[in-house]
């Protein structure tokens, strides 16, 4: 497994008001695990996840292997290691407060 932080414009365009995403790619290139951060450092996407409004699909886990050299050279991308990435998953099974939660139009 290797892990990094994505602060790529482009791709956390799809998710409206991410600075940062957090991913472990397994060494198929695929997405595990994402966590995605707001620019005040409060938790807006986890996935997988089964507590609203998270939900189980993620930002990049649905899309094509991802080659993690490429991104990283590409920048925008830097690799953490996994006791890193450990501490963003620990720090998202921390349920925000629902006023921080994003909203969904109805």
């Amino acid at each position: 497994m290797r892990y990094a932080v994505v602060t790529e414009p482009v791709v956390l365009g799809i998710a409206k008001g991410l600075v940062s995403l957090v991913i472990e790619i397994d060494p198929s290139g695929y997405v595990g695990r994402e966590v995605g951060f707001d620019s005040a450092g409060v938790l807006r996407h986890r996935t997988p996840s089964t507590t609203p409004p998270f939900g189980e699909y993620g930002i990049l886990g649905d899309g094509p292997p991802m080659d993690i050299d490429v991104a990283i050279r590409h920048g925008n991308v830097r690799e953490i290691t996994q006791a890193e990435f450990e501490a963003y998953w620990a720090r998202s099974e921390i349920t925000p407060d629902p006023a921080d939660r994003p909203r969904r139009k109805v």
